[in-house]
């Protein structure tokens, strides 16, 4: 699946938002010592796999826009709290990127990996009905990492 440029891919998925925020022009690096290396988020490809398309359709609009939202923060350097944003290993060797947005129909979740150094890949988008990522959900996530080849 081709990637998607950042401002391409945002300009579509964000277009009526009026939380838009400018990309700043300065190269923005993310320094993980959970993913031991440094990813230059202005040129990262943004891909969405099939399944997570159709997983975040299915959140409300509203949900979905604050999801972006967020991504796009996070890409233009921004540092989010951790209410909306947080990187972890579901094990030794799976690391995420989780996306995390609370509205009145409870909490939304966009699952995404760093692949290759260049791609950020959304692998899966779900409706968190409790506290703690469930077995269901890491199993998923693992399936879909496995999957990736670009």
């Amino acid at each position: 699946m081709p990637g998607i440029q950042i401002q391409a891919f945002f300009s579509r998925n964000l277009a009526a938002n009026s939380k838009l925020i400018k990309v700043a022009r300065a190269t923005h690096q993310l320094l993980d010592p959970g993913f031991d290396m440094i990813v230059n988020l202005q040129s990262l490809l943004i891909i969405q796999t099939e399944s997570f398309k159709k997983e975040i359709s299915h959140f409300p609009a509203e949900s979905r826009e604050d999801i972006f939202a967020l991504i796009f923060r996070f890409l233009a350097g921004e540092k989010l709290n951790t209410n909306d944003f947080k990187i972890f290993k579901i094990d030794k060797s799976t690391k995420i990127l989780e996306f995390k947005v609370k509205d009145a129909y409870g909490n939304w979740r966009a699952i995404s990996t760093f692949y290759k150094r260049k791609y950020l890949v959304f692998i899966y988008a779900f409706h968190k009905k409790s506290q703690s990522l469930q077995v269901k959900e890491k199993n998923i996530i693992r399936q879909r990492i496995k999957r990736i080849s670009l």
